[in-house]
Order: structure tokens, then C-alpha cells, then sequence
């Protein structure tokens, strides 16, 4: 466990200083740390049997571009090539997108990393991950009103991952701001939602019937916390000021939305929240930037560790398996002998 605290502590130490090229170092510190894991995240073990093994069973439901990671890790006899191939494309997606459009790239990063749907997950929804970090490359054809591209990315999101489809309304939230009204509404009225969801899934998507009677363990926790950073939001509502704030809380709006209507159908369902959620590692610092103080970075700081720390905290009770530690590097591995979690 320690070194996701030494990364933590790294990561601020470069945000707050004035090393000149300081960004660069935060990505590839990030990097390497996904990179370089082994049996780290749920599903790490899948993918191993997959590209060494080829289970054909898990090869098959994987997308077109994310068999030929497979096919290509397997002719150069590297397993570990998928694992740098997908974080370098999640992690590179992401920062390049923070440095275009976030107010304050050190607080993204921060939020990136201490939110455990977003950088821990990476380690372990993987196919997902990546088509995640292509949609929210897309702001930049969002922004600039090119459909054609937002849909071609779309596109290359859906062959990672089919779950991609769900994001395709994101173009359509830029440049209609919601009421404060309007936003709540919709939030409330989503609480009820769930008896609707079910029969929808069970009737037309009964592929996914048997995840919807999961327990939804952990993920209440992490609700209430968005819970209560919408609230923060809707307090500072006066500061969403420009079409990017405004899109940044209307897609975060619709995340939460479809976050509580699907909590209580399992572990799999609020996924689907994901590709919306994404947007508030740029929403939080759109409007943190109207506080001048110098204080803010002195909070920021405190929220983001302690919720950090709850989070490795939770991890531990988990009595399945924890997705975080032991934290191995491939390289140092023997695996012939490796008791695997």
C-alpha cells in the first residue's frame, strides 16, 4: 500500500512546485504505475489467462482493437505489452485533455487519482477504462461542434467496450446550461427510476439481467460523497459562467442521475455513469479558480488525502480480494511460483 501513498505524495510534490516540467513527470509517473503492475485490479488475472493462455471464452467478447493488443501481445510473447499498451492510451488521453481544458491541471490530477472510480479503476475495468478516456478526449470535437468526429470517436470507444453507445448523448449537453431547478428535479426524479431500469433490462438487454441483483457494496459510499460535491456545486452554481462549465455540470448532472438509478442493481449497472462522471475531474476546478486564497490548495489537498485514505481503508475490509495490494512489478515476479490472489 505504500506506494500509492508515495505516488500521492510525489504527485503533490511536483503540482506544488515549479519545476518546469513538472506535467510531464506527473504522466509518466502515472504511467508507470499501471504499467508496470502485476495481478493489480480485479480482472488482471483475465486478461494474463486471455494473452498467454487464450481463453477463447474471455478473447471473444472483447472488442476489435482490444484482440489485437491480444494477438499482438501473444506474437512478441510479452503479456505485459497489453497492460503498457492500454494505460499509456488511458493515462495520455486523459492529461492531454487536462492540459486543453482544465483550470487547474494539479487539481484534476489530484481528483483523478484520489476519486477511486477513475485512476484505481483503470487498473481493473480496463476495456472500459480506455473507452472512458476516448469519450472524454472527445470534449475537444465537443467543444468544437464537429459531430462527425465526436461520432467517429464514439465509434472506436464502442470497439473497446459496447458500453461506449451510452455516451453518445454527451455532444448534445454543450451550450444548454440546466437550472439549478431543473437539475435537482431531474436528480430527485432519477431516485425513482430504478423499477423502470429493471424492466427495461430484463426485457430488452437480458444479457445483463443476471448483474442486476449483484450487491452494490461500496458504491453507496462513494454516492453519498457525490452527493455531497453536488451540493458544493449547486452552492457555487453562480460560477459556472461559460459554455465549457456549463457542459462540465450538466454531463456531471446527468452522471449522478444515472449513478442513483443504477446503485441498487449491483456492482456492474452505475458503470454506465462512468462516461459522464468523468467530467468532474474539469468541473470542480472550473469553479475552484473564483476562490483567490491561497487556502484552497490547503483544503484540496485535505479533502482529496482523506478521501483517499477512506478509500484504501474500505479496500481492506473487502473479504474477496483486495484490487490494490499487494502491489507486484511484472518484472520481478517469478511466475511459475506466484500464488495468485
Amino acid at each position: 500500500m505504500e506506494i500509492y501513498f508515495f505516488l500521492l505524495g510525489l504527485i503533490i510534490f511536483l503540482g506544488l512546485s515549479k519545476l518546469k516540467h513538472k506535467n510531464s513527470f506527473i504522466f509518466i509517473i502515472l504511467f508507470l504505475v499501471s504499467a508496470l503492475r502485476f495481478d493489480v485490479g480485479y480482472d488482471y488475472i483475465s486478461y494474463y489467462n486471455v494473452i498467454n493462455y487464450l481463453d477463447e471464452n474471455n478473447y471473444n467478447r472483447f472488442g476489435i482493437i482490444d484482440q489485437l493488443l491480444i494477438n499482438i501481445s501473444r506474437s512478441i510473447d510479452f503479456y505485459q505489452f497489453y497492460f503498457i499498451a492500454t494505460s499509456f492510451f488511458v493515462i495520455y488521453l486523459i492529461t492531454v485533455t487536462l492540459k486543453k481544458f482544465s483550470e487547474n491541471y494539479f487539481f484534476s490530477i489530484l481528483i483523478f487519482i484520489t476519486i477511486p472510480i477513475f485512476y484505481l479503476l483503470s487498473f481493473s475495468i480496463i476495456r472500459q477504462f480506455v473507452a472512458i478516456s476516448i469519450v472524454f478526449y472527445s470534449l475537444r470535437y465537443i467543444v468544437k461542434r464537429n459531430l462527425l468526429k465526436y461520432l467517429l470517436l464514439i465509434f472506436v470507444a464502442f470497439l473497446f467496450h459496447i458500453s461506449a453507445i451510452i455516451a453518445t448523448p454527451i455532444y448534445f449537453l454543450y451550450r444548454n446550461k440546466f437550472s439549478k431547478k431543473f437539475a435537482v428535479l431531474l436528480l430527485l426524479l432519477s431516485f425513482f427510476l430504478s423499477s423502470v431500469l429493471v424492466i427495461i433490462i430484463q426485457k430488452y438487454m437480458p444479457i445483463y439481467a443476471s448483474y442486476i441483483y449483484e450487491s452494490a457494496r461500496f458504491g453507496k459510499n462513494l454516492f453519498y460523497f457525490f452527493v455531497l460535491i453536488y451540493i458544493f456545486v449547486l452552492m457555487n452554481y453562480k460560477y459556472i459562467r461559460n459554455n465549457n462549465a456549463s457542459f462540465f455540470f450538466n454531463t456531471f448532472t446527468v452522471g449522478l442521475c444515472l449513478y442513483a438509478m443504477t446503485i441498487q442493481l449491483g456492482e456492474v449497472a452505475p458503470r454506465a455513469s462512468y462516461y459522464y462522471l468523468i467530467f468532474i475531474i474539469v468541473l470542480i476546478p472550473s469553479i475552484l479558480k473564483f476562490y483567490k486564497t491561497k487556502q484552497i490548495y490547503f483544503i484540496m489537498l485535505f479533502v482529496t488525502i482523506i478521501l483517499y485514505s477512506f478509500n484504501f481503508y474500505l479496500f481492506a475490509k473487502n473479504e474477496h480480494k483486495n484490487p490494490y495490494v499487494p502491489y507486484h512489478i511484472f518484472f520481478l515476479i517469478d511466475e511459475e511460483n506466484y500464488n495468485w490472489k
